[in-house]
């Protein structure tokens, strides 16, 4: 059933790809953009509307602060963080256009879409650790915000909330980027790109050392904490 899913989630995710290129060729992104509309308009086929997405391995960029959006389109546009749509997207673009795609989407309202408990993932199925780890939605949620707001001593995992804020909202001083009602499918695949180093962006290392501390059932709870948080 994993499998099928996983597959599923790829086709669709060619699908929104095949769009956002489709939609560059109406609508490039070079140069400095004359409106912040436009220089959105490649972004919206994957991101959503507003920067609300629909399919969930995309992120919702709406709300987020925009000193964190802008280093990440610059990280791709230098290949300090790896997605070839990504990379492709920005190459042409300027500092001035990062500049507006990130105020743009930071002034927009983020929507909530409540997420159910996530599949036990097949790479995990022989983990003892985290096959069952919960036995309702209930217990995952309250062990979620255990761990965002306190870490796990026994593993050394730190709090969560030290960085990204006990309300979830990030430090957009810091640049550290609001969570508060991301996509658990998203959430859940950038700790496991961090935990296993595929991710390597962050300049201080400290996602790629929480996240290797962390067990999949534990980032499956705090994922979908986050997702579900009011």
């Amino acid at each position: 059933m994993s499998s099928i899913i996983q597959g599923l989630l790829t086709m669709r995710k060619l699908v929104f790809t095949f769009f956002a290129v489709l939609i560059l060729q109406i609508h490039p992104l070079t140069g400095f953009a004359a409106s912040a509309e436009q220089a959105v308009a490649g972004c919206v086929a994957c991101h959503g509307d507003k920067g609300n997405s629909v399919a969930p391995i995309f992120p919702k960029l709406a709300g987020q602060n925009k000193k964190y959006l802008a280093k990440q389109l610059r990280d791709f546009k230098l290949h300090l963080r790896k997605n070839p749509t990504m990379e492709g997207l920005v190459a042409g673009i300027d500092d001035k256009t990062i500049d507006t795609i990130a105020a743009y989407y930071a002034a927009q309202q983020i929507q909530a879409t409540p997420t159910p408990l996530p599949d036990e993932d097949e790479d995990d199925e022989d983990d003892e650790s985290d096959s069952n780890a919960f036995s309702n939605t209930e217990e995952l949620l309250k062990t979620g915000h255990e761990l965002y707001l306190s870490g796990n001593l026994e593993t050394r995992v730190p709090a969560c909330s030290a960085c990204h804020a006990p309300d979830a909202m990030g430090n957009p001083l810091a640049g550290f980027p609001s969570l508060k009602n991301q996509h658990a499918t998203y959430l859940v695949a950038t700790l496991k790109q961090f935990r296993e180093g595929e991710r390597k962006n962050d300049s201080t290392g400290m996602m790629h050392m929480s996240a290797k501390r962390m067990s999949t059932a534990e980032i499956n709870a705090v994922s979908t904490y986050l997702a579900n948080l009011k």
